[in-house]
């Protein structure tokens, strides 16, 4: 069976004091056919020397103007489709410049596609505070549906 490419779209504003180890998770994980790719949505802090410090590894959009206003929310949905247009993957895993993945997390993802060919994927995360103690593990708060959104079904988020 082809394992399936599976695109880290990771979207990214002024969130340099984690970025490093945000990046740094998604090229660890123990599922080896990956994509990393980060849309860095005109950050001021120093997040674009840190990702240049990444070179080939991840793929990199960095326009030099921020999106919109930092108020509203479209900058974050402007990225993911920005990256989600960029990226090549069949299966997409998004992730924020200020989280991290666990190094099997892909992994785990594939397998729950490949048992039940699923649309979508929710699982439990994990709230850490600035010094990376868990604060309590979360469930999302509502499933949602992508089929009812007008997603594509040859593509699957999580």
């Amino acid at each position: 069976m082809k394992q399936p490419l599976v695109s880290i779209l990771i979207n990214n504003y002024n969130n340099a004091p984690f970025l490093e180890e945000c990046v740094r998770s998604a090229l660890e994980q123990t599922y080896p056919h990956t994509e990393v790719i980060v849309y860095d949505d005109g950050s001021t802090d120093a997040s674009l020397d840190i990702l240049r410090t990444f070179g080939k590894d991840i793929v990199l959009l960095a326009p030099n103007e921020n999106f919109g206003a930092p108020s509203i929310n479209f900058n974050q949905a402007h990225a993911i489709w920005r990256a989600f247009q960029a990226s090549r993957g069949d299966i997409v895993c998004l992730l924020d410049g200020d989280d991290a993945f666990l190094p099997t997390k892909v992994e785990r993802v594939v397998e729950a596609f490949q048992q039940g060919n699923p649309t979508l994927v929710q699982h439990l995360f994990t709230a850490v505070d600035a010094q990376g103690h868990i604060v309590q593990p979360r469930r999302p708060e509502r499933l949602i549906v992508p089929t009812r959104l007008g997603f594509p079904s040859y593509r699957h988020f999580i």
